[in-house]
């Protein structure tokens, strides 16, 4: 009767809590009438519900005995039975499944509950009836007891979706305290299970366990199931993460602060989670520091240190914290006395003594600079740490955790050198190498064995002694080739092996072929391994830098370099310590040739750009492919071509951009530009990449560090080499005014010095604004004083010299500043020091060949090199206080002419050399008077020994004649060596084009000057004179032909009336000349001595060059350099184009009506009267004076005509030495030229006359041709009236009286006075 059963059930549930009523219940068989009922109702609600409510009611505990009864009464499938009939009702599922959960508490019938069948309808009755607490209580204790009876629980439950309905059971009841803590305890129990964790996840099992933790934290079985499942849950590193995010940490330490001192179950477990949840996760620690965690825990362990638990899982918590640096402070206070005394109190407690030690690891020092893991290792080193460590080790010998604990705490606490020393003395050395003995099988121990060995040597030479008589290196090799498969073996043994390379005793065993082999075949079994791949390459290049040659070999032997190569492939561009230990293995292999050259052959030049591309902000990355770049470019040019079609090049800008304030990388990356720039093609690339704006920032930021700027130097120079648009950019980028400062800074610097000399070189080549730029900041004079600073410095010497023909080369102002600072005098004296330097010699002989010495009060004779510009006055350096010889005493001291002869004695030999040292002696010739007869023999012997060589031919033969012309004795000599002749058939030979006729024709010159037996000599020569013609008219549009050409024609007719009249043809193209060459001052001036020399005393020759314009171009050629000449000193007539255009003027008008004509229609009476009114106060007095006169001879001879023969003055006349170098023959008046007079007269030429008389009235020459000019002039009567008013006679009575014993100006005198005085009728009017 169902109803009857259901009353006596319930009957029974109420009198079954009572202990009396409850046995007799059970002796009397309750509990299987109860169940034997049962199968009669079952599918009564009413009656399944009191049924099992009345059995539940019966069990005391669970053990009672009544569960095996009940169990076997068959009571497990009809309660599942009436669930599958009344799956609604909430109520009959909460008692069945809390009547099953008693059954789960017994092992023997626990098994019947994990049937497919029984955790469907579990996850079914979850799925609907979750909302009731009793029921989801039940459920999730019974489910508890099933993971915990058997073994594979949780994999069933897992697969009847019980990992969803437990999660979503505690999420819909989670204002339930009981059911939060039930199912927490499950999620827990499934969690330890981690193929269960994804479902869990998905499931939301993390934000139910942190939710019911933070709802219910005051809860103690919460605070301590939640905890249980956090610790679980955080196995997977997403659940860490996320729960992290969501709040456990600072929940987990809110817990641990409220019941650490209550519970410690609860500390235990908060101890769990948080380690867990610290675990390798830097948000994690970061947010446990925030919530004051750290504390909490120390707080907790001072509280339970004497349970094991505790203590075991709090060092494990402070170990995963102290991970993160921030909270090493807050644990070092108290929590290093608690960890040593943690390792005390559980001595026999392995896994107690293994978190210890780890946290002791965890606090003490990673790096010698940390002074807050530095401080903690005092602490724990006082608090007796080493010797408790070393006693942990020795006691646990067999146990591995243990043992590999202690092995990172001995690397820890032996970072430090004194407690390395106080590790050895108590037995660490020996207890390491037994224990890797002991356990050679364990790569865990091995590993950090192999750390403990590589800390303990560092910095101890005693324990190194003792590890070296125990044998470690060899047992390590040994674990190291057991291991070889495993990446952590391998990356700790190669720390080990780097330190134990280190010991001269170890290297016949970490140095071996063997060894070696290993190391390479082990780095190429975990080449997908950064830390093997950078351990790896340190101890290559431990090994390669360390090592002889032998060794470096035996590397390369063993495919070292193919290794580094691919780690640089493999890594290079992601992981820093990868990239920057494989360029230092590559450039320790490099130091073996053969290693170089096979790199060379791989894909490292790809990899190492490629990697300074990718991490190229990194510095020491940067500093060390740098130096991997420079080894790789220093050695072919194919391979820096290579390396710039890679990208080397925008890839270095870049670097070199982002670290331009980083000295020491700058200075590497500046190197690898100058290996790269060698190459022309990577020029451009640099420029590309915007290398050029960095470069100045870097020279403007460390300006004062030498090493720096000297590496820019050298970049910057190979970057402008041969390249005008990359040296006209630096240019502008304003390098020149950098190198300048650079050089005021490092004027003493010999490296500096020489590297950016070497860079104005570079940039002022060819480059006429980089020359401007460098003159206008005054590096000639920071170079003429480096000369003498570093004039022992060969290299340096050079260099400067380079820069210096660099830089004056075609630019007239910079080689004004040459001429008038001592560099041309100095390189005299170096030349004498450095007289065996093949390049030295070479360029210091260029800068005496090319640039005239003038000193600091002189001018250059060298004429400008832009058009109409003109040559003026550099004022010195004001700062400059070294002495500067007299111009004129450097030129004639023998000495220095000693010192030429002994560089061409000594270089005869060598072409370049001989060449430029002739150059030197043709400028001294020039400008000299010393007689050198050894030189010309030296000469004479050049020429035979360069005979086929014409560059140098040309200067032997120049010098040739320099050496005739200055000096009578050197002339007389070169005749006797035949000079003569070698000249004449060098010119006979002679083809168009050929150098060697810029030689032969200023031979010519010297060997013709002042030398009437030359003069013959060469007018003999069937073809000498005709050749000269020749040669100077079909080349007469060549500049330097044109000069040397002109001045030749000048020497042959200078005196020798034959020569005049064999060479007269050259009349015929004078003006051509003139005309090709109007901007040329050089040129002119030679062209205008020439028509002078052709002119003088010869009728004829006056008629021919009248009658081929010369007479148009003399004239009007002045006029347009007039301007710049008028004003400009006098220091040498030779070189004054002022002073020759006036002589040409005066023979083209001798006797000669219609050239004087031509001449005054073309303006020669202007220039004239010019000249009358030149007011110079600087120059040389005397040649201002003899300017003047000849200025007065000219203005007589352009009014003074006569219509029949030239008569002879009368013998005081032809001796008077006023006339010199004006002509022995003066014209007698016999015409008036009215057309020129009246120039003349509109010129005011009576003022300008007596004004410039009145000037010079003490200076007889002056005053002498003043009076001839004044008697012809006053042919014109109005001329004479003009005179007269302008006060003639008053200066004829002046130089009466003050010239009353000169005769010959006397003469003249007269003849003005009887001119102006005389009354002809027929004077013309004008």
């Amino acid at each position: 009767h169902m109803q009857l059963c259901t009353e006596a059930c319930w009957a029974v549930r109420q009198i079954a809590p009572n202990e009396n009523n409850r046995a007799r219940l059970a002796n009397d068989f309750g509990p299987e009438s109860i169940v034997a009922v049962y199968k009669s109702h079952v599918a009564s609600e009413a009656f399944a519900t009191e049924a099992c409510h009345a059995l539940v009611n019966m069990l005391a505990s669970e053990e009672d005995d009544l569960i095996p009864r009940i169990a076997n009464a068959g009571l497990v499938q009809l309660a599942l039975r009436s669930l599958k009939k009344c799956p609604n009702s909430e109520t009959l599922s909460r008692w069945v499944f809390n009547a099953l959960y008693y059954i789960a508490c017994d092992s023997k019938y626990a098994p019947k509950l994990i049937s497919s069948d029984v955790l469907d309808i579990l996850s079914l009755q979850l799925e609907q009836h979750a909302g009731c607490e009793g029921m989801a209580e039940w459920s999730a204790r019974m489910a508890h007891k099933l993971i915990l009876q058997i073994d594979n629980a949780s994999t069933k439950m897992r697969n009847a979706g019980l990992c969803e309905m437990i999660c979503a059971t505690v999420q819909r009841q989670a204002i339930s305290s009981v059911v939060s803590s039930a199912g927490c305890l499950v999620i827990g129990d499934l969690a330890k299970d981690k193929s269960n964790h994804e479902r869990l996840s998905s499931a939301g099992a993390c934000e139910a366990v942190v939710g019911a933790l933070k709802r219910h934290s005051d809860g103690m079985d919460v605070v301590v199931n939640t905890c249980y499942a956090i610790h679980f849950l955080s196995m997977t590193a997403n659940n860490v993460s996320w729960m992290g995010a969501y709040g456990a940490c600072e929940a987990v330490t809110n817990a641990l602060i409220s019941h650490h001192d209550k519970s410690p179950e609860a500390a235990k477990n908060a101890c769990n989670a948080i380690g867990s949840l610290a675990f390798e996760d830097e948000g994690n620690q970061a947010r446990f520091h925030a919530a004051q965690c750290c504390p909490a825990v120390v707080n907790a362990l001072d509280t339970h240190i004497e349970n094991h638990e505790v203590a075991e899982f709090a060092c494990r918590a402070l170990y995963n914290l102290t991970a993160e640096p921030l909270n090493l402070t807050a644990v070092g206070k108290r929590g290093c006395a608690l960890v040593v005394t943690v390792l005390k109190t559980h001595m026999n407690r392995a896994s107690v003594i293994t978190q210890a030690l780890l946290a002791i690891h965890s606090l003490s020092v990673k790096l010698k600079m940390d002074k807050v893991h530095n401080g903690n290792t005092k602490k724990l080193v006082a608090e007796g740490a080493i010797q408790v460590v070393v006693a942990s080790m020795q006691k646990f010998a067999d146990e591995e955790n243990v043992q590999r604990a202690a092995a990172m705490a001995i690397a820890s606490l032996a970072r430090l050198p004194d407690n390395g020393e106080k590790l050895g003395e108590c037995g660490a050395c020996d207890l390491v190498v037994k224990s890797m003995k002991r356990h050679i099988a364990v790569e865990s121990v091995v590993s950090k064995l192999a750390l403990a060995i590589e800390a303990l040597c560092k910095d101890s030479n005693v324990n190194a002694a003792n590890l070296i008589a125990l044998k470690s290196a060899e047992l390590l090799l040994s674990a190291f080739q057991r291991h070889e498969k495993s990446a952590t073996v391998v990356a700790d043994a190669f720390r080990a092996f780097i330190i134990l390379s280190g010991i001269p005793a170890n290297k016949q065993y970490v140095h071996s072929e063997n060894a070696f082999k290993l190391y390479i075949k082990a780095m190429k079994t975990h080449e997908k391994s950064p830390v093997v791949s950078r351990w790896g390459c340190n101890l290559i290049f431990c090994a390669a830098e360390s090592a002889d040659e032998r060794k470096v070999a035996m590397l390369g032997n063993v495919k070292a370099c193919d290794t580094v190569v691919n780690v640089m492939t493999k890594h290079g561009t992601k992981q820093t310590d990868a990239a920057e230990w494989a360029c230092k293995a590559l450039v320790a292999l490099s130091s073996l040739p053969s290693n170089k050259a096979y790199f060379l052959t791989t894909e490292a030049c790809t990899a190492v750009v490629a990697s300074l591309q990718e991490l190229h902000k990194d510095a020491i990355v940067a500093e060390w492919v740098a130096a991997a770049l420079v080894t790789l470019s220093s050695s072919d040019p194919t391979h820096r071509m290579k390396l710039g079609s890679v990208g080397a090049c925008a890839a270095v800008s870049v670097a070199l951009s982002h670290h331009q304030h980083n000295s020491t990388i700058a200075y590497l990356l500046c190197n690898v530009v100058f290996e790269l720039a060698r190459e022309g093609v990577n020029r451009p690339l640099f420029i590309s990449a915007g290398i050029i704006p960095t470069l100045t920032l870097i020279f403007t930021h460390h300006i004062s560090e030498v090493a720096l700027v000297t590496s820019l130097c050298r970049a910057i120079a190979n970057l402008g080499y041969n390249n005008l648009d990359s040296s006209s950019q630096l240019c502008t980028a304003g390098i020149p005014g950098l190198i300048a400062n650079g050089m005021k800074t490092h004027l003493f610097s010999p490296g500096y010095m020489q590297e950016s000399c070497a860079a104005i070189y570079s940039l002022s080549t060819k480059n006429p604004m980089c020359q401007d730029s460098f003159g206008s900041f005054n590096v000639i004079d920071l170079m003429a004083r480096a000369l003498m600073a570093h004039k022992s410095g060969e290299k340096v010497v050079n260099q400067i010299t380079r820069a210096l023909r660099a830089l004056t080369l075609g630019h007239s102002e910079n080689q004004i500043k040459v001429a008038q600072s001592d560099i041309v005098v100095s390189a005299i004296i170096l030349l004498k020091m450095h007289m065996n330097s093949d390049a030295l010699v070479e360029n210091l002989c260029w800068i005496v060949g090319t640039i005239t010495y003038t000193g600091p009060d002189g001018v250059s004779v060298v004429m400008p090199r832009r058009r109409n510009s003109v040559t003026t006055r550099v004022e010195p350096e004001p700062s400059s206080d070294r002495v500067h010889p007299n111009p004129k005493d450097f030129y004639n001291d023998v000495s220095n002419w000693d010192i030429l002869s002994a560089a061409l004695r000594t270089h005869s030999q060598k072409a370049p050399q001989t060449r430029w040292i002739c150059a030197a002696l043709s400028a001294f010739g020039d400008r000299s008077t010393v007689a050198h007869l050894d030189t010309c023999d030296l000469l004479i012997a050049c020429y035979q020994q360069h005979a086929r060589e014409d560059n140098v031919l040309q200067r032997v033969v120049h010098a040739m004649g320099a050496l005739a012309k200055c000096n009578k004795e050197n002339n007389t000599k070169l005749t006797r060596l035949k000079a003569c002749e070698v000249v004449e058939q060098l010119l006979a030979d002679y083809t168009e084009g050929n150098v060697i006729i810029f030689g032969i024709l200023p031979a010519i010159s010297g060997l013709a000057k002042d030398s009437p037996d030359n003069q013959i000599r060469f007018h003999e020569s069937p073809s000498l004179c005709r050749n000269v013609a020749k040669v100077l008219y079909n080349e007469l549009e060549s500049k330097l032909i044109s000069q040397y050409g002109c001045s030749a024609v000048t020497s042959l007719v200078t005196a020798c009336q034959k020569n005049q009249l064999k060479l007269s043809n050259v009349c015929t193209y004078v003006a051509d000349i003139i005309n090709a060459h109007k901007n040329d001052i050089e040129v002119l001036t030679e062209a205008f001595r020439m028509t002078s020399a052709l002119s003088h005393d010869n009728i004829t020759n006056r008629n021919k060059l009248g009658a081929n314009d010369a007479c148009y171009h003399v004239p009007v050629t002045l006029q347009n350099h007039f301007s710049n000449l008028i004003f400009n000193p006098l220091f040498d007539l030779k070189h004054s184009m002022l002073y020759w255009a006036v002589r040409a003027i005066g023979d083209l008008a001798a006797n000669n009506p219609n050239n004087q004509s031509k001449l005054g229609a073309h303006g020669a009476c202007e220039c004239l009267l010019r000249i009358l009114h030149r007011e110079v106060n600087d120059g040389d007095a005397e040649l201002e004076k003899h300017l003047f006169a000849v200025t007065f001879w000219a203005i007589g001879n352009m009014v003074n005509l006569a219509k029949g023969p030239e008569m002879m003055v009368d013998e005081r006349h032809q001796s008077s030495k006023s006339l010199a170098g004006v002509g022995n023959f003066i014209p007698l008046p016999t015409k008036k030229h009215v057309k020129n007079s009246a120039k003349f007269m509109n010129g005011n030429v009576a003022e300008a006359t007596v004004q410039a008389t009145m000037r010079f009235i003490d200076e007889g020459s002056i005053v002498l041709w003043a009076c001839r000019a004044i008697t012809n002039l006053c042919k014109s009567y109005k001329l004479k009236v003009n005179f007269q008013q302008k006060g003639v006679n008053e200066l004829l009575e002046v130089v009466f009286s003050r010239h009353a014993n000169n005769t010959e100006l006397l003469e003249w005198a007269t003849m003005a006075k009887d001119t102006i005085q005389s009354q002809s009728s027929k004077a013309p009017l004008i």
